[in-house]
């Protein structure tokens, strides 16, 4: 059984801390912040609808908190359950989009590769090609003798 607390006349419940709290009075209206009694032409109170409240030049207002924050880059949204700004998915020309990190990251230079461990940018390596001899007389000015050949230079005993 859930009992509900009642306060005693000329007070009201205060939902925060459950307590019974003074009214304000007539042509009063409490403030949110401070939790104090104004009067309603104070515009000193959190009450303010999100069309009516301005934010400076570079911010906008966050509609969850109702305060300024900053502006979300170009290609950013504003996440409508944290209020945060987060990564759109689409990233300028000269960027690419990176899955894990859910960031936009240079894209690398012509020549170069992203290796998918490191997600760093490396130089493509070409596999190098076994040396052609460019004449015939290429082969007879460096011969290769076997090893274990009868013309070895060491002595047999």
């Amino acid at each position: 059984m859930i009992k509900i607390k009642s306060c005693p006349e000329g007070k009201e419940l205060n939902p925060i801390t459950k307590r019974c709290i003074k009214k304000c009075k007539d042509g009063e209206i409490r403030n949110v912040k401070t939790r104090m009694c104004e009067k309603k032409n104070n515009l000193n109170y959190l009450s303010l609808t999100p069309s009516s409240k301005k934010c400076p030049k570079g911010k906008e207002l966050n509609h969850i908190t109702k305060r300024c924050g900053k502006k979300c880059k170009e290609f950013e949204i504003r996440d409508s359950k944290t209020g945060h700004c987060k990564a759109s998915g689409k990233c300028p020309e000269d960027k690419e989009f990176n899955p894990i990190t859910k960031r936009c990251i240079k894209k690398c230079k012509d020549g170069e590769i992203r290796n998918v461990k490191t997600r760093i940018c490396e130089k493509i390596k070409q596999p190098k090609l076994p040396r052609t001899p460019s004449s015939p007389k290429d082969y007879l000015l460096s011969p290769k003798t076997p090893p274990s050949s009868k013309y070895s230079p060491l002595p047999q005993y």
